[in-house]
């Protein structure tokens, strides 16, 4: 990543955080006040069980920290 992205466990600035390492797509689950959103996994289709780990929390994240994509292959 070009800079790191911390992820806490609850969604203010006094909780515990860690960086975030994976390279996986999230998507997100809920926003709360202070720009946090929550961080959660999404199907890998690459798997036998695309839907096996999915919905896992990851964290919350501010969203200022992240970039965006726009979905490819959608009509």
């Amino acid at each position: 990543m070009k800079a790191p992205i911390n992820v806490a466990d609850a969604p203010n600035a006094t909780a515990s955080k860690r960086a975030l390492t994976s390279m996986e797509a999230f998507t997100i689950k809920a926003q709360a006040p202070g720009g946090y959103i929550q961080l959660v996994t999404v199907p890998d289709y690459d798997k036998p069980n695309p839907n096996q780990g999915a919905g896992r929390v990851v964290g919350w994240g501010k969203l200022s920290d992240f970039d965006f994509q726009d979905q490819r292959n959608c009509n």
